[in-house]
């Protein structure tokens, strides 16, 4: 039940491969003493949360995004208010809603298999698409400048998505409006809110969609690991490296990934 998960929210498309895989990991396969299979460990490392926000041309974001766009029911998409066409969302902007051999709306039901599979109840399921659904809206919100103390600052342009976003989040419009338009400074142990100008507006509110969705990973790799780690009754382990080898990188040009399979070494944990 893992993999079609990390694949949903760890994937994306890139100029090269339809479903490569955007972060690393650590996988431990655990075994017994007569070297019958009881369980796995990830350790997962360098998620793209960038590709959260900024793809190049002919890329995707992560597959997660559009099977929700595609697959949510009447009462979900009522409930985000939530388009069926990625090119409603800035993050989404001009990609395909289905690649080849892929249909989103059928990887979102199978991916809310797999979840309950994993022992995610269906509360959790929806407080996270609900989180998925927030930064697609998150991301549309725009800024524009003005003038404080006559220094650059920012301000949102369109209050009412501001407002959804916080509904979806279940935070008060307030607080985020101050986090995304002023960084605070102390000094002298007094502190201070400064405003930020419409790039650095834009880039906090970034930011903000990279955490959020960074954390949401975390977690969800942590939930995994719950319902598969045996490593209190293994004896010996075999340890999996999977890369992540940036664009630039011509080690592998075939591949933006690398399984190193070989080194992999069998350790006693006794």
């Amino acid at each position: 039940a893992t993999n079609p998960i990390l694949e949903a929210f760890g994937n994306a498309k890139t100029i090269k491969n339809d479903n490569s895989s955007r972060f690393g990991k650590l996988v431990d396969i655990q075994f017994n003493a007569e070297g019958f299979l009881l369980g796995a460990k990830i350790q997962n490392y360098l998620l793209e949360s960038s590709r959260v926000v900024s793809q190049q041309p002919g890329e995707r974001s992560f597959h997660v995004f559009y099977f929700l766009i595609a697959g949510s029911d009447k009462v979900e998409r009522d409930n985000w208010q939530l388009p069926d066409d990625p090119n409603k969302f800035r993050v989404t902007r001009g990609s395909l809603l289905n690649l080849p051999g892929m249909n989103s709306k059928y990887e979102y039901m199978q991916l809310k298999r797999a979840l309950s599979t994993a022992g995610i109840s269906v509360q959790q399921q929806y407080l996270m698409f609900s989180l998925i659904a927030a930064i697609l809206f998150l991301g549309n919100i725009e800024f524009e400048p003005i003038k404080v103390d006559g220094n650059d600052g920012s301000r949102i342009s369109d209050p009412d998505a501001l407002n959804w976003v916080c509904y979806l989040l279940n935070v008060h419009a307030g607080d985020l409006e101050r986090a995304l338009t002023h960084r605070k400074n102390v000094i002298g142990g007094e502190e201070f809110l400064v405003p930020l100008s419409l790039g650095q507006a834009e880039s906090a509110r970034d930011t903000l969609c990279q955490q959020l969705y960074n954390r949401n990973f975390q977690w969800l790799v942590g939930q995994l690991n719950s319902s598969t780690d045996q490593s209190q009754d293994s004896v010996l382990s075999m340890l999996l490296l999977d890369i992540l080898v940036s664009k630039s990188s011509s080690a592998i040009p075939s591949s933006s990934s690398a399984s190193i399979t070989p080194t992999s070494a069998f350790n006693s944990n006794s």
